[in-house]
């Protein structure tokens, strides 16, 4: 325990939100603990822009990561305000849309489906195991992004979770003989890593509970028997 808290009120107050700090730093949320006061005098440096050196010495003997800032603007002003570039713009226009299409069809495939056909009024069959006879053909992603969500890492380095839109063409069968191909829409969720404002990790999620087919502007595109 540092020396700067010495017996007093104010001093065992602020001992025991130094060992919360501590206490969080310890745990693995894969990126620095940000601490946020306004007391400065105790807890920051003379031009209170950093920890204390007593206490910045501790941690790193401890070997953990914690930022100081003096205020929420203060944390804005450095870190908040540099990932204003991440919008949806620069988001379309950065993805490497080919690459994740390389992906795309094997886990649209994983995702169970069969009862959004039934928006169609159509019966779906099954197999001797109880499976839905429907495959997936092809599957591109459109460009599509319906939502996202930036975090921070570390200084220039961000998490960017999104929600990711596109169609897929899908065979299914209505009974023994009969057969039809419909497109539809599929989501999914896609995390990347961004560093000095270039995407360097991607990591697609098509999970059946984060992801799914809709019918929504559904068409059929062909039918035989």
């Amino acid at each position: 325990m540092s020396n700067l808290f010495r017996a007093g009120k104010d001093s065992f107050r602020d001992a025991i939100i130094w060992l919360s700090v501590l206490d969080l730093a310890k745990r693995d949320y894969g990126g620095p603990v940000i601490f946020i006061s306004g007391n400065v005098h105790d807890f920051a440096d003379n031009e209170g822009n950093n920890l204390h050196s007593d206490l910045q010495s501790e941690i790193e003997k401890l070997g953990l990561d914690v930022k100081f800032f003096r205020s929420l603007n203060h944390f804005n002003e450095i870190h908040t305000n540099h990932i204003s570039f991440i919008d949806e713009q620069w988001l379309s226009i950065n993805l490497d849309w080919d690459f994740l299409n390389l992906s795309v069809l094997e886990g649209v495939r994983g995702i169970h489906c069969g009862y959004y056909f039934e928006t169609f009024h159509k019966t779906i069959s099954r197999d001797d195991d109880g499976i839905l006879n429907y495959d997936p053909l092809q599957a591109v992603y459109d460009k599509s992004i319906l939502m996202f969500n930036v975090g921070w890492a570390v200084e220039n380095q961000y998490n960017v979770w999104m929600r990711l839109g596109g169609e897929v063409l899908v065979a299914y069968l209505l009974d023994d003989k009969h057969a039809n191909f419909l497109m539809v829409q599929f989501h999914t969720e896609v995390s990347i890593e961004i560093k000095d404002k270039v995407i360097v990790s991607y990591e697609a999620n098509y999970y059946a509970e984060t992801s799914g087919l809709s019918t929504h502007e559904a068409y059929e595109v062909c039918k035989f028997s």
